[in-house]
C-alpha cells in the first residue's frame, strides 16, 4: 500500500513520542537490546509536527552512553510504552515487500541493479 504525503503526516502526528532510548542490537517489536549501565537512562524527546511525510525532533536529544557501548538503533516511547525504532545511522529507504514473489521494491533507491 502506498500512502500520499498528507496521509503520512496525519499518521505520524497521531503517534505520541515522549522518550527516546538507545540499543546495541535490533529492538524488534518489544524494545529489546536496550543499553544498560553507567549513567544511561531514556531521555525526553520533543518532535515537531510532520511535514512532507517526515517527523523530526524539534530539539536535540542527549543520551548518556556507557563507555564502550555501540548504539545501532534508537527507540521511540510514549512514556513506558514502546512505539517504534529508527536506525542510528545510514539512510533508511522506504520499500514494499511482496511475499508471494519474494520481490522487494524500493522507489528512488539509488542502488545499482543486482
Amino acid at each position: 500500500m502506498s500512502l500520499v504525503t498528507a496521509t503520512k503526516d496525519i499518521m505520524l502526528n497521531a503517534v505520541t513520542i515522549t522518550v527516546m532510548g538507545a540499543h546495541n542490537g535490533f529492538p524488534g517489536g518489544t524494545g529489546s537490546n536496550e543499553l544498560t549501565g553507567g549513567s544511561y537512562v531514556r531521555v525526553a524527546a520533543n518532535f515537531a509536527a510532520s511535514s512532507a511525510g517526515v517527523r523530526s525532533l524539534s530539539a536535540p536529544v542527549n543520551l548518556s552512553i556507557p563507555t564502550g557501548a555501540t548504539v545501532r538503533w534508537l527507540s521511540l516511547w510514549n512514556g513506558g510504552t514502546y512505539v517504534g525504532y529508527s536506525p542510528n545511522a545510514g539512510n533508511p529507504k522506504e520499500f514494499i515487500a511482496a511475499p508471494a514473489t519474494d520481490i522487494f521494491t524500493c522507489p528512488a533507491h539509488g542502488y545499482s541493479a543486482n
